[in-house]
């Protein structure tokens, strides 16, 4: 009973259509025989947001219209979107929205939202699709070490890219949404005076070449672009040694290079780029090394494909040309090494040790070990001999002398020094110089005092920190001559006082 309704009532309204178009021929059709149908598309957002920036077919019963209503600014949609039909005729267009858009309704001689609409051709008349787009997000990266733009070659009435790069920073309108199925086309602009070098697009579509890029935004797009500008980085080449490197920087305002090396690496002002056209076209680096280190030589790392550095007169300089490369220019300083050998004279035994720590020479009974020569870096150091086991210091010969235990070392060739280390006198003797019967030098004395309660003289608790060291012994007529000598007070230290 439904279905029979809807039939009459459809079947009524054509008839009032067809009525309509006769009565509308009747009266006009003694001053024009035909009229002009006009399809376009609505390419505005409102107020809740919505934009009509899709995409829909629109075609005619009876034919004549087969038209892709789409924003273009100020072209035409493309198809046959203008045509005429005879006065009365009731055209019934449909729309059918493409790439996943929705279609949203009519406006002009059509209205509402059913796909079909019905126009009667009484006068010229003109519709319009709204079609809600799909949308797909276009983002646009950077790569490179320098600077350069990308942006929107057409100038549609739709979105549009305009990005700034700067290496992998972007900044400006560098992520949009575009209608699915629209071609997009960027470009590349580069500042005026510009020597950087377009490395190229990534994630174009097959129309693209090396100025511009091409897709269609049937899906999430990611476009990178980037430029690639002379850089000069400074760095250390592994040497021993310091110095700086410096150079004056071909471009207004940036200063020069300073850059101090180490063998730990570089700092300062050690990297440059060159974005804009500078004269000359070289760029002349010095080594200066510092301290007692020497300049060995300069090794050259070309980033960007092979590169050859032009020879230079100066041993210390280096030339670089003005290429399209990233260079990575080592400068080697390295300090110059002497062959320190320490060598023994006398019986005793001891230590000589180096600052810096690079020595740690034993000697056992006047022999010295396998630790007694190594390299030093050229300048000064300080040697310092150290008695062990009751021994005393005699003394320096050769690249040190005199009696003190520590030697400032000059060192600017290979060198070798002789300590003496005298053996322990037996306990005996030392007994001996405490109860005045034996002499001892003062210097003799204030070694032996050393190894034991180090106050300062030599006196009975020396001696028997000696004893106990040794494992000397003493005889009964000695030992019972100092238990007397020390109860009645007649042990006498060193500075003649008694004990």
């Amino acid at each position: 009973m439904a279905n029979t309704r809807m039939s009459y009532v459809a079947a009524t309204r054509q008839a009032v259509l067809i009525a309509c178009a006769a009565v509308g021929m009747a009266t006009f059709a003694a001053a024009q025989t035909t009229y002009t149908l006009k399809v376009s598309a609505v390419g505005v957002s409102v107020d809740d947001g919505t934009s009509y920036r899709g995409t829909a077919q629109v075609t005619s019963d009876p034919a004549g219209i087969d038209c892709r209503a789409e924003l273009l600014g100020d072209l035409a949609p493309s198809g046959v979107c203008t045509t005429s039909f005879p006065a009365g005729t009731v055209v019934n267009l449909t729309a059918a929205p493409l790439f996943g858009g929705t279609f949203n309704g009519w406006t002009g001689a059509c209205a509402g939202q059913e796909l079909t609409c019905h126009v009667v051709m009484t006068m010229d008349r003109e519709v319009a699709t709204r079609t809600i787009a799909k949308t797909y997000t276009l983002t646009v990266r950077g790569t490179g070490n320098t600077f350069g733009q990308v942006r929107s070659v057409d100038l549609f009435a739709r979105p549009s890219i305009a990005c700034s790069i700067r290496g992998d920073q972007t900044s400006g309108t560098c992520v949009t949404e575009f209608p699915a199925g629209q071609m997009v086309w960027l470009g590349r602009e580069e500042p005026v005076n510009s020597i950087a070098r377009f490395i190229g697009w990534t994630g174009c579509g097959p129309l693209s070449d090396n100025s511009s890029c091409r897709m269609v935004m049937d899906g999430p797009k990611t476009v990178t672009a980037g430029w690639l500008a002379m850089q000069v980085t400074i760095g250390s080449g592994g040497g021993n040694g310091t110095g700086t490197v410096s150079g004056a920087k071909n471009k207004a305002g940036a200063g020069a290079f300073d850059c101090t090396i180490s063998k730990a690496g570089a700092s300062g002002a050690c990297s440059e780029i060159w974005e804009t056209e500078p004269p000359p076209r070289t760029i002349t680096l010095s080594a200066t090394p510092t301290g007692n280190s020497v300049f060995v030589g300069w090794s050259v790392g070309c980033l960007d494909g092979p590169c050859q550095l032009p020879p230079s007169n100066v041993p210390n300089e280096i030339v670089v040309p003005f290429q399209w490369n990233r260079l990575e220019i080592r400068a080697i300083f390295d300090v110059p090494t002497s062959l320190v050998s320490v060598f023994a004279a006398g019986s005793g035994s001891g230590g000589v040790t180096s600052n810096p720590e690079r020595l740690d020479c034993v000697i056992a009974g006047g022999v010295p070990g396998s630790d007694c020569a190594t390299l030093f870096p050229r300048g000064t150091a300080t040697l310092t001999a150290d008695p062990t086991g009751g021994s005393t210091f005699g003394g320096w010969t050769g690249a040190c002398s005199g009696p003190q235990p520590t030697c400032a070392l000059v060192i600017d060739a290979d060198t070798h020094v002789t300590a003496r280390f005298n053996a322990p006198r037996p306990a005996a003797e030392l007994a001996l110089a405490l109860l005045g019967r034996l002499s001892l030098s003062p210097d003799e004395q204030r070694q032996l005092d050393r190894f034991g309660n180090a106050d300062g003289t030599f006196n009975l608790g020396d001696l028997l920190a000696l004893i106990a060291r040794t494992g000397e012994r003493l005889s009964p007529a000695t030992t019972s001559a100092l238990m007397q000598s020390q109860a009645s007070g007649a042990i006498r230290r060193s500075d003649g006082r008694s004990q």
